[in-house]
């Protein structure tokens, strides 16, 4: 069965007020943003930002997003995530990922019981790492218990930030 999102895309109400989302029928394009006119005091929570949840769950699928523009710059962490709750038994893949001004995205899997990603496939581009700087060893076992980083990879050079939105974006997929 293929589900397409073709359009009508409901929001936080408050989102959609402060100008965070908007459709733009000139181009069929929907915009999510932060908010970045306000200024923000040290002592604040944080920007406000778009987060959007899916009322559906699924076990399998293919999984597409195409992007033009990936926020870049300093304190911007830009993501997509699949994952349901409770975390991490149901698991989590993050899709996309990165925080900064990096420029290569960095797609890790988190799950509860043996989850072991395998050797990389003549499809995977990306390289296998560790996800935290304390833990030296790269691995792909996502399995949160016996490994605490899951199984991270940094995709290649452009798939992330300023270099991913000079090159007019891309698209991401997964298949689960």
């Amino acid at each position: 069965q293929l589900a397409r999102f073709t359009g009508r895309l409901f929001l936080p109400r408050p989102a959609s007020r402060r100008n965070l989302t908007f459709y733009d029928n000139a181009t069929s394009l929907w915009y999510l943003q932060t908010d970045s006119v306000n200024l923000v005091d040290d002592s604040a929570r944080g920007r406000d930002s778009v987060r959007l949840h899916s009322k559906a769950t699924f076990t399998h699928g293919v999984f597409i997003m195409e992007v033009e523009h990936i926020p870049a710059g300093c304190a911007t962490w830009p993501a997509w995530w699949l994952t349901n709750d409770p975390w991490p038994s149901h698991g989590e893949i993050d899709v996309i990922e990165q925080i900064h001004g990096v420029g290569q995205n960095n797609f890790v899997g988190h799950t509860e019981g043996r989850c072991d990603a395998g050797a990389p496939s003549d499809s995977f581009q990306g390289n296998w790492k560790p996800s935290y700087p304390w833990i030296t060893n790269p691995s792909t076992d996502c399995t949160l218990s016996s490994n605490p980083q899951g199984c991270a990879a940094d995709l290649p050079p452009g798939t992330f930030g300023g270099p991913f939105n000079r090159q007019g974006g891309g698209a991401f997929a997964l298949v689960w």
